[in-house]
Order: C-alpha cells, then structure tokens, then sequence
C-alpha cells in the first residue's frame, strides 16, 4: 500500500521541487535580496571599508587588543553595521 502511494507521489513531488528549485527560489532569493539591500540602503556597500579596516586594518597573529580597543576576532565576529547601530543608538534620548 505505501509503496503504491510513494510510486505514485514520488513523480509529483519531483516536478514540485524541479520548479521551486529552479525557478521559484531563484527570483525570490534575488527579490528578497534587493528589497533587503535598498531597506538598508545598500549597507554592504558604505560600510564596507568600515569593515575591511576593522578585519584587516590592524591584523595581529597574537590577538592582542588595539588601539581601537578590539581584538582581531572581536572584529571578525562583530559586524559593522552592528557597531554603528549600538553607536546611533547610544545618541538618542531614552523614552519615558
């Protein structure tokens, strides 16, 4: 009975995937992908100096901290976008 059943599923479950995989996923990775990237304002654009500088502007292989107070994994793992949102937001008043 499950065999009849899986024969049966098995082609149309295939020809589902073929079409979201090949086409569906596709446009509506690429769409999600600009709606996000002109929501941030193309954000991996301007801060992307910010966070070459930050990764490989002062690479040390003993992973002391810099001047700028990091180490060289905490500017790894910490993304720039992140920095300067915890810095705008530090600006503004708190709301009663």
């Amino acid at each position: 009975m499950f065999e009849s059943i899986e024969s049966t599923l098995y082609p149309i479950v295939c020809n589902i995937n073929t079409y979201l995989s090949n086409y569906i996923l596709v446009f509506l990775l690429l769409g999600v992908g600009l709606w996000y990237s002109i929501k941030t304002r193309f954000v991996q654009l301007r801060c992307f100096k910010e966070g070459w500088n930050s990764v490989f502007g002062n690479l040390s292989l003993r992973g002391k901290k810099h001047d700028s107070g990091m180490s060289s994994f905490q500017a790894l793992a910490t993304p720039s976008p992140l920095r300067s949102v915890r810095a705008t937001s530090s600006a503004r008043p708190a709301r009663s």
